[in-house]
């Protein structure tokens, strides 16, 4: 409570303070004080009773128009005394200044002659300290000479310090730049290995390839009397029959024909490519539903049908297929199937890339897995194959002793599976186009593939 008091009281007083420390406020107070100091004074010091002086008082200040009587001594002569100070007042400053200039002047005047003594007596006691000095002049000179030649025996061992220490530096450098050049003849020795390595693959798949060449050459030349298209005629006819079916030549032709992609029995005759060496390369048998099944209603309705639709035709012709270690899908799903070959054989042949190589080189880490490995996008180009663009993740592990630049490489490449046979046969994939990029750590916002321009796309 006393507190709170306190803190009132002085609110009060610093805005009292406050007010009377303006020029025109406290004039004009003490102007009204002067005007009205009998009625303060009837106030504070009269006989009557309280109530009595506070009611004089009262009347004596109060006034309802300008031109009252109490007006007079309550406003007006005190607001023009206050006017009068505050305008008059630095005039008369200046007149006051103006008489005591020359006083001052005289005053300055005295002052300025004491001074003049006093520099006097001190030349004097300057004059007598340096002759005071003069006899110390020796001693200091030897002083200054032996701290003259400490200081410089002291600033040689600090130069003999700093050349130790920049031999030692060097020395350091020197060993470090030993162990990079090492570190990077171990990477180059490693890299020559596998190219090596790399290199005796080839040539062992190059005589396998060779070998198997060979044999299938030979084995085309036994059985060049049977031509391979009657073979799977005779085949598929012989399927038919087990459904009490049978269907003419021409028929058995047209279908053989348009299983392997070929738009008559005449165009599949005439293709030198048709061979059973080149039907072993198939890879994925492919067909196109709409072609397909048009030629089987077709020989349907020629032959004739009922009771049978292309569907049950069809599976007549997978039965036969599979009796060559053949199986017919569509586009879509021989582009789905087609990643599983590549997990085999994915990370060597990317490695080999050059923009993937250079990728490597730039993060200094060892890549060992192949990771997300998954299809883009895939499209058909007639008379040439299937094209399917895929997305991998390189991940490894960064050498310790290097500085960290990375880890993760992106990868996107197309391969195109080429017709081997007709426009079905589908041979084993060709990468090619393939481009890579490391993980940008700079940019977060920056984890997209690559965008890469589709080449041969229809």
């Amino acid at each position: 409570m006393t507190e709170t008091i306190k803190d009132i009281w002085g609110s009060i007083t610093n805005n009292i303070n406050s007010r009377l420390a303006s020029p025109f406020f406290g004039a004009f107070l003490v102007s009204w004080v002067l005007c009205n100091w009998d009625k303060l004074a009837l106030l504070f010091f009269g006989m009557q009773s309280v109530d009595s002086r506070i009611s004089v008082f009262q009347d004596s200040i109060a006034w309802i128009s300008i031109g009252h009587e109490n007006s007079v001594s309550t406003i007006w002569w005190p607001l023009a005394i206050s006017s009068i100070y505050m305008f008059l007042s630095p005039y008369l400053h200046i007149v006051i200044q103006q008489i005591q200039k020359h006083s001052a002047g005289l005053r300055y005047s005295l002052t300025v002659d004491q001074d003049v003594d006093k520099e006097d007596a001190r030349g004097r006691l300057v004059k007598a300290k340096a002759k005071a000095n003069l006899q110390n002049k020796v001693a200091e000179d030897e002083v200054r000479a032996e701290i003259e030649n400490s200081v410089a025996e002291t600033k040689k061992l600090q130069e003999d310090a700093v050349a130790a220490e920049a031999r030692k530096n060097l020395i350091q450098e020197k060993y470090l730049e030993a162990q990079e050049k090492v570190k990077e003849l171990k990477l180059a020795n490693e890299a020559l290995a596998r190219k090596e390595a790399k290199k005796l693959q080839d040539a062992e798949k190059a005589t396998f390839a060779f070998d198997k060449s060979k044999a299938e050459h030979e084995n085309e030349l036994l059985t060049l009397q049977l031509p391979l298209a009657y073979q799977y005629m005779n085949t598929l006819s012989d399927s038919l029959n087990d459904d009490e079916k049978r269907y003419s030549l021409f028929h058995l032709s047209e279908i053989i024909a348009a299983t392997f992609g070929y738009q008559s029995f005449e165009q599949l005759i005439k293709d030198e490519s048709f061979t059973a060496k080149n039907i072993k390369k198939i890879k994925y048998l492919s067909y196109d539903s709409e072609t397909l099944f048009d030629c089987l209603n077709n020989v349907i309705e020629s032959e004739n049908e009922e009771d049978y639709d292309s569907s049950w035709l069809f599976e007549h012709i997978q039965m036969t297929l599979d009796q060559y270690s053949l199986q017919l899908q569509d586009i879509d799903s021989v582009a789905e199937e087609a990643i599983e070959e590549l997990w085999d054989s994915v990370y060597s042949e990317v490695l080999e890339a050059d923009t993937v190589n250079s990728e490597m080189a730039i993060t200094n880490a060892h890549f060992d897995d192949v990771d997300d490995l998954h299809k883009v996008s895939h499209w058909w180009v007639s008379g040439d194959g299937l094209y399917i663009k895929y997305s991998c993740t390189l991940s490894g592990t960064n050498d310790p002793d290097k500085m960290f630049y990375g880890d993760t490489i992106y990868v996107d490449f197309e391969v195109k599976h080429p017709l081997v046979i007709g426009e079905s046969g589908l041979g084993k994939y060709e990468m090619y186009d393939v481009k890579a990029r490391g993980k940008d750590y700079s940019d977060e916002s920056d984890w997209e593939h690559l965008k890469l321009d589709n080449k041969l796309k229809q």
